[in-house]
């Protein structure tokens, strides 16, 4: 398995670049300098551009609308009804 090294400034990313999330982790295998980051799902060595880890960034869930529960159906309808 080869090791790709992303390497971009520190400054903070404008909307054209890709986010390069830093990655937690408690081994770095990662060359002098450079630290498990993720970009675009890969995990590799370079520098992030944002100081929120992929983990955060993947665990904050946006509110969920409440569920609209239908009218239960009557099972005992009249001979001849419609819709039942």
């Amino acid at each position: 398995m080869g090791l790709c090294v992303v390497v971009m400034s520190a400054s903070s990313a404008s909307a054209g670049e890709v986010m390069i999330y830093p990655y937690e982790t408690r081994e770095n295998f990662c060359p002098p300098n450079l630290q498990p980051v993720v970009v675009m799902g890969e995990i590799s060595c370079g520098q992030p551009n944002t100081h929120v880890t992929y983990q955060q960034m993947m665990g904050h869930q946006q509110p969920r609308g409440s569920k609209r529960r239908a009218p239960a159906r009557s099972h005992a309808c009249p001979i001849g009804v419609k819709g039942c």
